[in-house]
């Protein structure tokens, strides 16, 4: 009887190792891997007419081509029949920039004081700011260098009162900003389309409250040097500077040239900060203005 029971168990445990083996084998056992490329069903494009009988009958109004597109639009890239407008084009320009000079308040000579008008086509005013690329990026080596913007869109007027200077006035400065050019037109779209916001807010305005150190009389063909104070309003926000300037008088031209230091936080802003370059936020401004007499 034991003999009996032994030899039933032991022939449980060889059935249960034969399938363990047998499992094991099948485990590790290699499948073979298809090295084709699978097939899926194809589809059909259908004609124009067959999409828009599509569309109608799904709800969908007829497309209308815009004014000056042709029907299905432009590929991506392919400027429009007289190409894209200045700072526009693919990548996100910033759409067309005014070439022309704003237009200022001007002044009325009195006594002794004669009228110098800013003369837009002899003058500019300019930023420099100082930028450190982190990499090379749109043809600018990595380290720091100082970007400086121009633009020839200024108009005002100056009091000039020789007998007594300190009776002489600054009319209201203005300057369209959307139209300052730097060396690459990149950063000129994008601070006119986000950091400036130029393209919203293209005008800058100069309002001087007062001169000081202006000197007892006004020689003709010698530097004058005073302090302009006043209110500098950029992106819809005003704040008080103070410019450093230095004036020459030449018979009926006027030559000015006077700087100021700002913050671009100062003006609701901030300065850019990229993974590939960053701004600080000082920021110095110039005027160089050739001014005359209106109408000599």
């Amino acid at each position: 009887m034991v003999k009996r029971v032994g030899f039933v168990i032991g022939a449980v445990l060889i059935v249960a190792l034969a399938g363990i083996a047998f499992y094991f084998l099948q485990l590790t056992a290699p499948v073979g891997v298809s090295q084709s490329v699978p097939l899926a069903p194809t589809l059909v494009v259908p004609a124009a007419a067959t999409q828009a009988a599509a569309a109608a009958a799904a709800g969908f109004p007829p497309r209308t081509p815009r004014p000056g597109f042709p029907p299905g639009g432009f590929r991506r890239g392919t400027p429009p029949p007289g190409g894209f407008p200045p700072g526009g084009g693919p990548g996100g320009g910033a759409g067309p920039v005014s070439t022309s000079p704003p237009a200022a308040p001007t002044l009325a000579a009195a006594g002794s004081a004669q009228v110098y008008r800013v003369d837009a086509t002899h003058s500019k005013v300019s930023y420099n700011a100082n930028e450190t690329f982190l990499q090379d990026f749109a043809g600018h080596a990595t380290g720091k260098v100082t970007t400086v913007g121009t633009t020839q869109a200024i108009a005002g007027d100056i009091l000039v009162d020789r007998a007594n200077p300190a009776a002489s006035q600054v009319g209201e400065i203005v300057v369209d900003i959307s139209q300052f050019q730097s060396d690459t037109a990149m950063r000129d779209n994008a601070i006119r389309r986000q950091w400036l916001e130029s393209a919203k807010y293209p005008l800058a305005t100069f309002k001087a409250t007062a001169l000081t150190g202006l000197p007892a009389a006004w020689p003709l063909g010698t530097a004058v040097r005073f302090q302009i104070m006043g209110d500098l309003t950029v992106h819809a926000t005003t704040q008080q500077v103070t410019w450093d300037a230095t004036a020459t008088l030449d018979g009926n031209t006027l030559h000015v040239q006077a700087t100021t230091n700002v913050q671009i936080s100062q003006f609701g802003m901030h300065a850019p900060q990229l993974p590939m370059l960053t701004v600080e936020d000082p920021v110095t401004l110039t005027l160089d203005l050739v001014a005359t007499v209106p109408g000599a």
